[in-house]
Formats: C-alpha cells, structure tokens, sequence
C-alpha cells in the first residue's frame, strides 16, 4: 500500500491496540522511516491507546502523533473511560493533535483547547449533514463515502 501511495498524499496512520507497544512502535517507526527516505511522504500517527503513544513518542519523537478519543469509549472502567473520553493522560502522550468522534462535538474542554492551539480534527464524517455540523468544532475532518461542500 504505502509503494501505491509513494508519497503523492498525506497518510493517516491510525494504531490499533496491541499486546506489545514496544514492538508495534519499533516495527512503525522502522516501516515509516524507510517511506519517509524512498518517497519523502507527509503522515501522521493516531491512536484511542495513549499507551501506544507514550510508546510512539520515546520510539520516534519526530512523529506527529494524534489521541483519538470518544465520548463512548468501550472500556470496562467508568473511571477509566472518563479518562480516556478527557484525554486526561494527553500531560504523558504529548499528542500533536486529538481526532474526536464527531457526534460528541461540542465539548467545552475540547473547545477551550483548541482555542489555546491545539489542532482538532473531526471523524468520521459520512454525509453533509455531519459535516456541516462538526466543521465548527473542528480544524480538519476525517471522512468516507462523502465529497463534501466546502461552504
């Protein structure tokens, strides 16, 4: 896939979980830096795990890393989906940037920074309604199956 892409469009790169980090990120970083040297390419790297980002961050600082995050998250711990729903370990993982899930925009906390900097991005959005509703919350926006109008 990333010799068909060959560095001709930004990639989007998101982390699934995984029982070693440690080698998940070593393998990424290795994977990525080789098509950063063949095709000089734009990615970033985003995940719903911050372990996997503190990991990505020691492994390969100079990677733009991203939390993505929802209000819904599947966690067992109500306290620990709270967490992960605030991006609360965001002072541990650094991120570049925080992708939230589009139907639990807005959020004042995520408002509040996003006015102090920090980029927001949208997902996913599948129709116009989507994204015209998320476009005011949000800096850019992941979506499918959708040309959108710009407006």
């Amino acid at each position: 896939m990333l010799d068909c892409v060959a560095g001709r469009v930004p990639l989007l790169i998101e982390m699934k979980l995984t029982e070693n980090n440690l080698l998940a990120a070593q393998t990424l970083h290795n994977v990525m830096k080789d098509y950063e040297q063949k095709y000089g390419g734009e990615f970033v790297v985003e995940s719903f795990d911050p372990r996997f980002l503190m990991t990505l961050k020691q492994v390969a600082p100079q990677f733009l890393r991203g939390q993505l995050a929802t209000q819904n998250s599947d966690h067992p711990e109500p306290e620990e989906n709270r967490r992960l729903a605030t991006c609360a370990y965001n002072y541990l993982t650094e991120p570049d940037f925080i992708a939230y899930h589009i139907a639990d925009l807005p959020l004042e906390w995520l408002s509040k920074l996003r006015a102090e900097g920090m980029p927001v991005l949208g997902w996913t959005a599948r129709n116009q309604e989507q994204w015209d509703r998320a476009t005011p919350h949000c800096d850019n926006l992941i979506f499918e199956n959708l040309k959108p109008e710009i407006r």
